[in-house]
């Protein structure tokens, strides 16, 4: 592997169920959402049941299918739900289903009634919100809805396996305060006649700060993949191997060094000299600074030559971009970027090889009946790409070429000249649909490094352009409107809400209570976080745009989603919600850009693999 390479342990994080068990003295399930952290979900989730983990957790059905298509077989709880949701699909795949509201319930019976007093149902976990401010049954509706799910088990549609619940880390008092609120809401479900066996409230952290929370399930989380959910003036109580690092190889051209990964693959915004490094042979390198598609480093050693150590060795060296044993960890990248080693992670493009060591027993060979599908099984998270308008712009630059020819321009030159970047997988756009657009009009794509070849169309690689200097001109990205203030950008992303609910003035929202609202207010659940689109440092900063009005994100960013403040808009689940776009009313990507700290295209390629991509074509309807 020639490239950035991503090489995870699975040893690691075998041992990490094990000390965390021996901790706890309770069942675990392991929670693989958003591809198990950036880790790989189906060689993860082996590993964390051959490690002793009992159950697996997942955001939707999309991602426990994809589970299922991979042969596992274990119990596995999807906990967010679109509204239009395949529920037939998770009965048929043994997937167990987190509700989250009364009105989830409802949607349930609606498409599941058919199976009244049969002999199939579906296994349901209530979530419960006892303070997170998130996802989860308000208190208000806890009787309503705990009646409602007796009646659904009475008529044999569910069988309510679990009640659960998230705390929200804001302090000792504040966690205890939500078990004292969970235990409540147990009592109540029991006079309401649920018996859940299976009752969890804490996750990773939790579960070491308050063990009465343990009940009968600790959802392990980040500290799967080793690394701490604490602060890092904190200690962690178990000691916990990173599993995950990541090299590429250090590259010398005429402004220095420089390794092929940048914004675009999911690396955060820092400063200058703020991380060290050091290659696979023991050099010190600096971080010069980073950019959409690379790093440029400087040796710490001014007396050693780089250029003269590859020389004396069969391949380049390779700079160890993330590596807790021997170069900057995931905690020294999150405490420079201002952010969390779980975002720093989880970020990291799937465009970047896994590698996954020391593989337990083999897959099962027959996933028949379970292929891997995202129709009806997630909420919206949609990128959509103007096709006709990137047709519109490959006109215009292929008569800049004509014209440059026609003036004389040497027809190389000229090529080069017009060649349209097609790196990072066409930024996020796909770069067979962009290289094809620009083959067809005459233009050569362009990319970066020979490894962004792997996302070209085979017909196409052959006429593609492999230079990293030439990406540097913004030129070679007009096709796509990123740059300039306000701009047209040929994409948009829309999603949509999953949760609607009232809350009283005091009420926080997400982790630490950043948020605390002033008054009464309606809050809606966004199924786009830091592993979709929406980076942490975007909190306090970045709004979206529901029923044409601008809302703001209110709480920290989450790994799955955000909370937006709808003040007393009336919204529903299913709603609309716009990202970004280039609508009369829409927030244009530029200000993301800005809200975010990186350029446009590094925004939107970064964009992460839940998002679905979908082409707009002619004269179809965008909305």
């Amino acid at each position: 592997m020639t490239g950035a390479r991503i090489d995870v342990d699975l040893d690691a994080i075998r041992a990490n169920v094990r000390a965390v068990a021996e901790l706890t003295g309770t069942p675990l399930l392991a929670v693989v959402k958003a591809n198990a952290y950036g880790h790989g979900a189906s060689d993860v989730a082996r590993a964390a049941l051959e490690g002793g983990a009992e159950r697996l957790g997942v955001v939707d059905l999309a991602e426990a299918f994809a589970l299922r298509a991979a042969g596992i077989t274990a119990p596995i709880l999807a906990w967010m739900h679109g509204a239009r949701t395949d529920w037939l699909a998770a009965l048929g795949a043994e997937i167990e289903l987190g509700i989250s509201s009364l009105a989830q319930l409802e949607l349930l019976d609606i498409g599941l009634g058919r199976l009244e007093h049969s002999d199939r149902s579906v296994a349901v976990h209530l979530k419960l919100d006892t303070g997170l401010g998130r996802n989860g049954i308000s208190v208000l509706e806890w009787e309503a809805a705990f009646t409602k799910a007796a009646e659904l088990e009475q008529r044999g549609i569910i069988r309510l396996d679990g009640l659960f619940s998230h705390l929200a880390g804001a302090g000792h008092a504040a966690d205890v305060a939500q078990l004292t609120s969970f235990e409540r809401a147990l009592d109540l479900a029991e006079r309401c006649g649920l018996t859940p066996s299976i009752r969890h409230l804490a996750a990773t952290a939790g579960s070491m700060t308050l063990p009465e929370a343990r009940l009968d399930l600790v959802r392990l989380g980040v500290s799967l993949y080793g690394l701490s959910p604490f602060s890092a003036d904190a200690d962690c109580p178990v000691a916990l191997r990173p599993a995950l690092a990541l090299s590429a190889p250090i590259r010398e051209d005429q402004r220095g060094f420089r390794v092929d990964v940048g914004h675009a693959a999911g690396l955060p915004p820092v400063a200058p000299g703020s991380l060290l490094f050091t290659d696979d042979a023991g050099a010190g390198w600096r971080l010069a600074s980073i950019e959409a598609l690379e790093l440029r480093i400087e040796p710490v050693d001014a007396d050693v030559a780089p250029s003269e150590q590859a020389a004396a060795r069969d391949e380049q060296p390779r700079l160890l971009v993330i590596d807790a044993d021997r170069s900057a960890s995931a905690d020294d990248w999150a405490a420079a970027a201002g952010t969390i080693n779980y975002e720093v992670v989880t970020r990291l493009s799937a465009r970047i090889p896994r590698r996954p060591s020391a593989l337990g027993g083999a897959a099962p060979d027959d996933a028949a009946g379970f292929p891997a599908r995202t129709d009806g099984l997630a909420p919206r998270r949609e990128l959509t790409v103007d096709v006709e308008l990137l047709r519109t712009r490959m006109g215009e630059r292929a008569r800049g070429l004509a014209k440059a020819l026609a003036d004389g321009t040497g027809a190389r030159q000229a090529a080069r000249m017009f060649s349209v970047d097609v790196s990072a997988d066409a930024y996020g756009l796909g770069a067979r649909l962009v290289a094809g657009l620009a083959l067809e009009h005459g233009l050569l794509p362009l990319v970066a490094t020979t490894a962004e070849l792997a996302h070209i169309g085979e017909s196409a690689r052959s006429s593609t352009l492999v230079d990293h200097e030439r990406t540097r001109d913004a030129g070679t990205r007009a096709v796509y409107g990123f740059d300039g203030l306000g701009a047209h950008a040929a994409v948009s992303l829309a999603s949509e809400l999953v949760h609607v609910k009232r809350v009283a003035a005091g009420h926080g929202v997400s982790y630490g209570y950043d948020w605390v609202a002033e008054e009464s207010t309606i809050l809606g659940l966004v199924p786009l976080g830091y592993a979709d689109a929406i980076p942490r440092r975007v909190a306090g900063r970045a709004e979206v745009v529901v029923g044409g009005r601008r809302r703001p994100i209110v709480g920290r960013v989450a790994m799955d989603q955000v909370v937006i403040d709808l003040q007393d808009q009336e919204a529903w689940i299913g709603m609309p919600v716009s990202v970004f776009g280039s609508g009369p009313q829409d927030i244009r990507l530029d200000e993301w850009a800005s809200w975010s700290g990186v350029e446009p295209r590094a925004f939107v390629a970064a964009l992460g693999t839940r998002v679905v991509r979908r082409e707009l074509q002619g004269e179809e309807d965008g909305s």
